[in-house]
């Protein structure tokens, strides 16, 4: 039993006590913890212990062993039990009168351990209770940290805080303060550089006393009462640091201060992060797009088709894009020809769905004046308009069985006649193709020519659905807003809600980048404030079931292999690693008996 209760109250600890300086005026009872060798007294911001009235310097306390001195600075202002001095003895119980206040030498007991750690507690949770709900308002990134740093003086009660962030030079740069007008003036450059170099954060319950740092110049000059300070951590690097400095004698930092100021540095490097994470997003896209032209390819899969389409841009091989709708084929056709060696020719595109057939041919071709009614004078097709360039054929699928001939033979002999002429014209035109349509499908199903589609087809390159490509949402979504940014300069806008990022990371996509580029634009013009938002009651993730999602899947995978084949059963089922039963079974279940 001895022994627990020995235990109980190592535990608990010993009752402590400390000395203090109780200040009495008609208003108000104040008590000062006094843990010092030395303090100056009196109403001035100068003296180390600030008096609500009395003389500007009225006393100097220092403390000799046990005994306390005092030192009157003032003609006869100051009197101990009534009579005025210039040195005297200062017991505790007696009564030091500095204009119609009262100063008292007396002691107080100390919380245990246990009791003032759970103080410390209530009082953490209470300051991040405040600071989280006035943070839940507040969507600008300086005011959070200035709101960090105000909970955090308001916690200490310090007469200065300081925010550095670290610049490229590794040096800290002071980028806000509260509470004090040229903070450059406030702090104590040895303690900052000692945070840095070790990593760790310092308190100092007493910096004019401190073994090590009493004699640093920026700590006398200050007159540093306690100072707290903090690194800003992030994967173990030095981003920043928090500084809390204290020079007034009535508040004494200890180890539940370090740890207070350790919860908001946290918070601080969070916010930063944020920052960071986005200024590289935002380096990330200028890089990409200077680099490839427009092509944004974060992802695995992006990156394998321009390793694809790289070694084969220079030379005139017709390309066939093939993709779902929106999935960007327009971007890669230009992509590729800015690659060719004819990138300082034109690049003209036509979407053949948005064509009827005659207007169409007349739109590839040219025709001559009297050919149709309406032709008042001869015009140069397409074709001819792209010599020595490139000519993108969009939506290939939608093109008519008669000119599909007629494309034919202007591919095979390099020439082309216009509508209403007899005479053959010759044209140094590179053709890029593409569809969202199973050409091969079209082929069995006599809807697509088959000479045409091999003539076209050379080489295939299917493009994923932007669901495949996670990596690159994001880049393409700060994308888009970079550029909505300048084409609405009224609006101004800082960056994406966390909650519209998130969202826009879990979107499925069916209409793939064409859908991103709309959802931003119209939440750019829809959003009040400075960050972009979504309507999350319209712009809400549907989940397919697993079987249809599964389904869905190994319908791309093997549609895929199947261009990849050329439309060889027997080779895709090699690429699928499958049994020719097993691949001819899939192509029955997923509805894709009428694939070549």
């Amino acid at each position: 039993m001895k022994s627990n209760l020995h235990h109980l109250n190592s535990h608990l600890g010993e009752p402590q006590t400390r000395t203090v300086l109780r200040w009495i005026t008609e208003t108000e009872s104040q008590c000062i913890p006094f843990d010092r060798a030395m303090a100056l007294l009196g109403s001035s911001e100068d003296a180390d212990i600030q008096l609500s009235q009395g003389p500007e310097l009225a006393l100097r306390i220092e403390k000799r062993g046990e005994v306390f001195h005092l030192f009157s600075l003032t003609d006869g202002q100051v009197t101990i039990n009534g009579s005025p001095f210039q040195e005297t003895i200062f017991s505790p119980g007696s009564c030091c009168r500095i204009g119609k206040g009262i100063l008292i030498l007396d002691t107080e007991l100390i919380n245990s351990p246990i009791e003032s750690q759970v103080e410390t507690e209530k009082s953490v949770l209470a300051g991040l209770q405040e600071f989280t709900h006035v943070a839940g308002t507040e969507t600008d990134l300086k005011r959070l940290l200035e709101q960090v740093l105000a909970t955090i003086s308001k916690e200490l009660s310090a007469t200065e805080a300081l925010l550095f962030v670290l610049a490229d030079n590794a040096q800290p740069r002071l980028i806000l303060s509260s509470g004090i007008q040229k903070p450059e003036e406030h702090f104590s450059d040895t303690v900052v550089q000692d945070v840095l170099k070790n990593k760790q954060g310092i308190v100092l319950a007493n910096a004019m006393t401190d073994s090590k740092y009493s004699g640093a110049n920026s700590i006398v000059n200050l007159k540093l009462q306690s100072v707290v300070c903090v690194p800003i951590l992030l994967a173990e690097k030095v981003k920043g640091l928090v500084y809390v400095g204290c020079r007034r004698g009535n508040r004494s930092y200890g180890q539940s201060e370090l740890g207070i100021v350790q919860i908001y540095s946290l918070i601080a490097g969070m916010l930063i992060h944020h920052v960071d994470y986005i200024a590289q997003q935002q380096k990330s896209i200028s890089r990409l797009t200077a680099a490839d032209e427009g092509m944004i390819a974060a992802s695995p899969a992006m990156k394998k088709i321009i390793e694809q389409i790289l070694p084969l841009a220079p030379s005139d091989i017709t390309i066939l894009l093939q993709g779902e709708t929106g999935t960007g084929k327009d971007v890669v056709a230009q992509f590729i020809h800015n690659k060719s060696l004819r990138k300082e020719k034109p690049f003209l595109a036509v979407n053949i769905s948005s064509l009827g057939g005659e207007l169409l041919e007349s739109e590839l071709f040219g025709y001559k004046k009297g050919a149709f009614t309406g032709a008042h004078q001869d015009r140069e097709g397409l074709f001819k308009a792209a010599r020595g360039g490139t000519l993108f054929l969009d939506e290939l699928g939608e093109m008519h069985p008669d000119l599909q001939a007629k494309l034919l033979r202007s591919l095979e002999t390099g020439k082309i006649r216009p509508v209403g002429s007899t005479a053959e014209e010759a044209v140094d035109v590179r053709v890029i193709c593409a569809t969202n349509r199973n050409l091969q499908s079209m082929v069995s199903e006599g809807k697509f020519r088959e000479d045409l589609y091999y003539r076209l087809a050379q080489v295939v390159i299917p493009l994923p659905p932007l669901r495949e490509r996670g990596e690159d949402i994001q880049i393409l979504a700060y994308h888009f807003l970079e550029k909505f940014k300048a084409k609405y300069p009224h609006k101004v806008i800082r960056d994406f809600h966390p909650d519209a990022l998130q969202a826009l990371m879990s979107h499925e996509w069916p209409g793939n980048v064409r859908e991103l580029v709309n959802v931003v634009h119209r939440a750019l013009l829809s959003s009040p404030g400075e960050y972009v938002q979504l309507d999350m009651a319209t712009f809400k993730e549907k989940f397919a079931g697993l079987d249809e999602a599964t389904q869905r899947f190994q319908r791309n995978y093997i549609s895929r292999a199947l261009i990849l084949a050329g439309g060889n059963k027997e080779q895709a089922a090699q690429i699928l690693q499958m049994s020719r039963s097993t691949f001819f079974r899939y192509l029955s279940q997923l509805n894709l008996v009428g694939q070549k």
